[in-house]
């Protein structure tokens, strides 16, 4: 089952990053964006992978409930 969860990174990401998980909302709150949407175990390790590769700062993540 999916999860909700929220990621906190410093920086913009970017619109590769972006569109490669429309499920996600993304909303720039300076210095930072937060990440929010339901994702799998898959799709929460590739979207970690990929921010890592991108070279982004995660500052919070964690799985909220609804």
């Amino acid at each position: 089952m999916d999860e909700r969860y929220e990621i906190r990174v410093l920086g913009r990401l970017g619109p590769a990053l972006r569109a490669a998980f429309p499920t996600v909302h993304c909303r720039v709150v300076p210095p930072q964006t937060v990440i929010r949407g339901r994702l799998s175990g898959p799709e929460l390790r590739s979207l970690l992978e990929r921010m890592d590769k991108s070279g982004l700062m995660i500052v919070d993540l964690y799985s909220t409930y609804p």
